[in-house]
């Protein structure tokens, strides 16, 4: 099973340390971790660049807050990453999972119902159970504070279906 590498792997033992004071340094280096094996492969096969990395990063630099995600956004964006930049951009993301770099909100019973509610409400988009989940987050957390670089459907999106989401990535 392919591995991170010991020198990156040294510096996310570093920001483990530290974690509590500044996940950004921690997500920072993650991104880096993952589209540094982007660029290599871009490099062998002429593919181009993310255009999102460069600010997904300061972004992240910039971040002094914990952040909060969803299992089922944690399950997209491993698919997403297998799927465009490999294994090993895969793992870089499920190491940063296991040091903390984010905490997971927990989906109940309860939630099912207004999961439900809100897929069918955009459906013409279509939402899917990753932004749903997302949405059902910031009631929960009673803000709608989001990085994602899906601006069209964050900016439909409203939480409490009144609220509208604000995406620090594009700020």
């Amino acid at each position: 099973m392919p591995e991170i590498d010991n020198k990156h792997l040294d510096k996310l033992h570093e920001l483990e340390k530290s974690l509590r004071k500044n996940t950004s340094e921690l997500i920072s280096l993650a991104i880096d971790e993952v589209y540094n094996k982007q660029k290599a492969t871009e490099l062998n096969d002429g593919q181009k660049r993310d255009k999102h990395h460069e600010i997904a990063n300061n972004t992240a630099k910039a971040l002094d807050e914990l952040l909060i995600t969803t299992n089922p956004v944690i399950t997209e964006v491993c698919h997403i990453l297998l799927k465009r930049q490999g294994i090993k951009a895969q793992l870089s993301f499920m190491n940063m999972y296991k040091l903390g770099a984010f905490e997971v909100f927990e989906l109940k019973k309860q939630h099912r119902e207004r999961i439900v509610s809100l897929m069918n409400q955009y459906a013409d988009l279509p939402m899917d159970f990753a932004d749903a989940s997302l949405v059902l987050l910031a009631e929960y957390l009673e803000h709608g504070r989001i990085l994602s670089t899906d601006c069209r459907d964050f900016h439909t999106y409203h939480w409490k279906n009144a609220e509208p989401f604000q995406n620090l990535l594009f700020r």
